[in-house]
């Protein structure tokens, strides 16, 4: 299991930097606040200025992303990337399935959404095919399954939208901490035994 836990990161190290997630999904988090009118305590109801203190983090989260492959170049190198064709084939057909399905909840208004579903069952396959490597991908996967019942709830778009948003948001932030754990963690160099060394190396 750790051969292939090893094979599995090395192939997908640029895929795994996990802290590339963690800005964006920061980021749809603190965009969730803003449909429903939730600027932070301190800044009281002064909007000019919470948009203003948005705008920083934005940029702040903009340079945070642009700054996380740096930071792992200089740990751990770099790997020539492997071929994604089918990843990335499967990447936009659930982004165009998204996009459609969103259309037909709206049209049809069924008790379950079938655009968050689709959010689930790609994570839960996700798991199933990197061999729950990235069991972490689990839990934000039951939490979109659960959240597609929403329509059932009857809640008001504003609601929805800041749930979806703070989901998706907290998704990224999951993901990218665990992605990070767990290529750090297959990289990092063993400790020396009386016996021998074996560093690991990219």
């Amino acid at each position: 299991m750790e051969h292939n836990k090893i094979r599995f990161v090395t192939a997908n190290y640029h895929q795994l930097q996990g802290l590339r997630l963690i800005p964006p999904g920061l980021l749809l988090v603190l965009l969730g606040t803003l449909p429903i009118g939730l600027p932070p305590p301190a800044l009281g109801a002064d909007r000019a200025r919470y948009l203003t203190w948005i705008g920083f983090a934005f940029m702040l989260l903009v340079a945070l992303a642009v700054l996380a492959p740096v930071i792992y170049r200089r740990r751990y190198g770099s790997v020539d990337p492997i071929a994604r064709g089918w990843r990335n084939a499967w990447i936009t057909a659930a982004v165009v399935g998204f996009l459609v399905l969103g259309r037909l909840d709206r049209l049809v208004q069924w008790p379950v959404s079938m655009r968050l579903l689709l959010v689930s069952a790609s994570l839960f396959i996700t798991v199933w095919h990197d061999g729950r490597i990235r069991a972490h991908y689990l839990v934000p996967a039951v939490a979109w399954l659960v959240v597609s019942f929403l329509p059932t709830l009857n809640m008001s778009p504003a609601a929805t939208k800041l749930t979806v948003l703070g989901l998706g948001g907290l998704t990224l932030i999951v993901c990218g901490i665990g992605d990070h754990l767990l290529l750090t963690r297959t990289l990092a160099t063993p400790r020396i035994t009386d016996n021998a060394s074996h560093p690991a190396t990219l």
